[in-house]
């Protein structure tokens, strides 16, 4: 992985970046932005991830497939960097409720996950990112401290085999709640890729591993 910002530059760039969020979402949806990210760095380092006790909670990886259109490398990491940016979406991809943004000059990705839209959609939350001109892909790191539910880390970019997109990470939490994490995933990601597909004109079965 990729080095990301420790602390306290990560605090800095999460509190200057409600000018950014402002060009992707409503503003009455900002200070919802800041106090669940608050709530969501209070509860785990209280009860989900306390850095004292990491050494004693379960890893859960994930990796999936997604539909990004183009036929080449070259033209889905193209797609990938304006679909990544703050800028406004197509039309035909306006229905796709869930969103990642990455803000470079921030070395932030801002998501807000869909889980049953209409009737679930979280606020958006935040970790850190940079992107690996090298691999050409995304990095991911949400650790304990940071505004994002989960504590971890993802790669997105192209596949190994440069066959199609990919998202995949890994996440660690208690044992007894592996069943809700993946639970979690499987909303959020399996319906990202299935609206992405559908978008493009293409259903294939989406299919987290």
């Amino acid at each position: 992985m990729s080095r990301v910002m420790g602390p306290l530059a990560f605090y800095r760039q999460y509190a200057a970046s409600g000018s950014d969020f402002l060009t992707m979402y409503h503003c009455a949806l900002l200070p919802l932005y800041y106090i669940f990210g608050l709530l969501y760095i209070v509860f785990k380092a209280l009860i989900l991830n306390p850095p004292c006790l990491q050494c004693f909670l379960s890893t859960l990886r994930f990796e999936t497939d997604a539909s990004f259109p183009g036929c080449s490398p070259r033209e889905r990491m193209a797609f990938a960097k304006h679909w990544y940016s703050t800028v406004p979406r197509q039309p035909q991809y306006q229905q796709i409720r869930s969103r990642f943004t990455h803000l470079p000059e921030r070395s932030l990705w801002v998501e807000r996950f869909a889980i049953a839209y209409p009737l679930l959609v979280l606020p958006p939350q935040a970790q850190s990112a940079v992107f690996d001109e090298e691999h050409q892909e995304w990095h991911l790191v949400a650790s304990w401290w940071s505004p994002h539910f989960a504590a971890g880390w993802l790669v997105v970019g192209e596949r190994p085999d440069q066959n199609g997109w990919m998202i995949a990470g890994e996440f660690q939490c208690w044992f007894f709640l592996k069943w809700f994490y993946k639970w979690l995933l499987v909303r959020v990601l399996e319906s990202y890729v299935d609206q992405m597909a559908d978008a493009n004109g293409a259903l294939p079965p989406a299919e987290l591993r």
